[in-house]
């Protein structure tokens, strides 16, 4: 791999649901479906180039929502909706998109969320766990957004005029300017 996700585009209406987070990007999406009724993937050799065909989104485009909820695997998740449970999760994968990620090698919360939102992974991102060593402070400190070496879903969004809100997303501290509102979540300093 050489350091970042291929970029791709999903053509359909749906909303992704993804693996506890919202995020609204208000005129992504578009597109149909392909033979059969079947969802079509579009590769992109760089973000330019995604930028340039998704930017077309009109007066039909969709919103995207993706939700994301920190630890849980869909096979723990389809056994609460069997018993009735979260119904209103369960309905956002039956009328949505959804899929099991592959994380990164060193799968803990914020590499992961990052890598996730950002499409770089941690060599890129510059975040491999919890925390990072301080050596003018000769401290351990927690990671946080500044930290983060890559721009997020959100902020292309932003740039590209389009509305975000963002809402309890891991590593978001201190929030940074976006065409909307975020509300930052894990590993936000309490007090």
């Amino acid at each position: 791999m050489n350091g970042k996700f291929a970029f791709r585009r999903r053509l359909g209406r749906t909303p992704a649901a993804l693996v506890a987070v919202v995020l609204f990007l208000a005129g992504c999406g578009g597109g149909g479906t392909g033979e059969a009724g079947r969802h079509q993937q579009k590769d992109y050799n760089n973000f330019n180039a995604y930028l340039a065909d998704a930017g077309g989104a009109g007066p039909g485009s969709h919103q995207v929502v993706f939700v994301g909820i920190d630890g849980a695997a869909w096979h723990y998740l389809d056994g609460l909706f069997d018993e009735g449970l979260l119904p209103n999760l369960k309905r956002i994968k039956e009328e949505g998109a959804y899929g099991y990620l592959r994380s990164v090698p060193c799968y803990v919360s914020p590499p992961a969320w990052i890598s996730m939102h950002s499409g770089y992974l941690p060599a890129k991102t510059g975040v491999y766990t919890f925390g990072k060593w301080v050596r003018e402070e000769q401290k351990f400190k927690g990671v946080n957004a500044a930290d983060v070496r890559v721009p997020s879903a959100w902020d292309v969004a932003s740039l590209a005029g389009k509305k975000t809100a963002v809402t309890n997303v891991p590593v978001t501290y201190p929030v940074r300017p976006v065409n909307g509102i975020m509300v930052s979540g894990l590993l936000t300093p309490v007090g």
